[in-house]
Formats: C-alpha cells, sequence, structure tokens
C-alpha cells in the first residue's frame, strides 16, 4: 500500500509540471533591407494537451537592437504595439486551431541597418519551471529607399519546389536568386535562367532562406534543403 501511495505521488507531481506546450522551431531569422519596413515573421507554438491554456510571454532585447526600431508583437489574442525590453503579457494558447498558432514579430525599421535579436521567454505562469526562449533574429542592410513594403512569403506564389529544383514564373528570368543560411550569412545567389534554377549539391542539407527582388516587390520564403 505504501508503494502505491509513493506512485500515485510522483504520478501526480509528474503531471502537475508536464510540458503544456512547444515549438518546432526556436529560432528565426529575417533577412532584409531597409527598404522592406516593416519587416515581420513569426514562429508557430503548439499546444501539447488540447486545452486552452494561459501562457506569459516576457520580451528582451538583445545589446545589438537599435533604438531608432519599434518592436510590436502579436499572439494572436492582442497586438502589442510598441514592445519595449523587458515587456510582459498573458496570452490564450488555444487547444486546437484550425491552424498552427503564430507569434508575430514586427519591426518599424526607420531605415536603420543592424544585426540584432529580440528574444521572448515563454511559459505558463502556474508553472514557471519550463520556459521556452525563443529568438526573432533580424539581419537588416540598407536599402535604396525606393521599394515599396510589400512581401511575399508563400512559396507557391511564386515558386515550386523539387528537391533542389526551383521552377519560377516567366516573369521572374533573369532576376537574381540569394540563399541565406539561418545564421544570415550569404552562401549562394544565381540569375533565373528559362525559369529554372537548381542548387548545387555542395550546399549542404538545412534550412535556409531564399529570397528575391523583382520590380518594388522583395519575396523572402524559408526552405528545407535535404
Amino acid at each position: 500500500m505504501k508503494f502505491i501511495y509513493t506512485f500515485l505521488l510522483l504520478f501526480l507531481g509528474f503531471n502537475s509540471s508536464a510540458q503544456s506546450f512547444h515549438f518546432d522551431d526556436t529560432v528565426t531569422s529575417l533577412v532584409k533591407t531597409t527598404d522592406e519596413s516593416p519587416a515581420h515573421w513569426y514562429l508557430e507554438v503548439l499546444n501539447d494537451v488540447f486545452l486552452d491554456t494561459t501562457l506569459r510571454w516576457k520580451a528582451s532585447f538583445g545589446p545589438n537592437l537599435p533604438p531608432q526600431w519599434v518592436i510590436t508583437f502579436d499572439d494572436q489574442n492582442n497586438f502589442y504595439n510598441p514592445v519595449n525590453d523587458g515587456d510582459s503579457a498573458d496570452f490564450t494558447l488555444y487547444a486546437s486551431p484550425a491552424f498552427p498558432q503564430k507569434l508575430i514579430i514586427g519591426a518599424t525599421l526607420n531605415n536603420t541597418a543592424a544585426t540584432a535579436s529580440v528574444y521572448f521567454d515563454i511559459y505558463d505562469p502556474a508553472d514557471p519551471s519550463f520556459v521556452q526562449t525563443i529568438e526573432y533574429r533580424f539581419i537588416i542592410s540598407m536599402g535604396s529607399g525606393t521599394l515599396n513594403n510589400e512581401e511575399i512569403t508563400s512559396p507557391e506564389n511564386w515558386f515550386t519546389q523539387s528537391g533542389r529544383t526551383f521552377v519560377f514564373p516567366e516573369e521572374f528570368v533573369s532576376n537574381e536568386i540569394i540563399l541565406y543560411d539561418v545564421s544570415g550569412s550569404r552562401i549562394y545567389d544565381a540569375t533565373i535562367e528559362a525559369n529554372t534554377l537548381v542548387l548545387p549539391s555542395n550546399i549542404e542539407t538545412g534550412v535556409f532562406f531564399i529570397t528575391m527582388r523583382s520590380a518594388n516587390t522583395f519575396y523572402s520564403t524559408r526552405v528545407v534543403l535535404n
């Protein structure tokens, strides 16, 4: 009987501190120029207990974040503008959303280039023992000042991918493609010829960002190379 009682206590203790959420990716990079302001992207947070759950975020700015930038945040409960270093708020992680819930960052760049990160600690305020820190890494270079703030990030809108082969609409022939790794390093560039671009085999497998500029539109999409 004593063994059963001890086992039940351990079981209840384990479940009371069970992890209620997770991220498949905890870091994302935004590789843009000052022309693409406001810069925005997201990370997805997933519900592990399938119940509406209260979570809390707390913002922390990296030391290189320019004071000219204005940071915004949307937890799909509320939109916060601006977000300051140390700000925090509670939000509901929904039980079964139609699409994964997104935590969306934005930055008005005010014509200021920099490489800097914004971090968010995500945790359950009722059980703060488990904290997941996510990072939005901005790699912003100076632009020409002539682009519009239009951005397309959905791959089906501007290319199709099969392995390392990318096929583009006719209108994009002769445009330059640039590939960045997740640290923001430029690792490959090429011009689209005859609608098709094949990435060389010496590029390692992993997650990358493929970007293209066409007229006044900037295209940026995360891709996976196997």
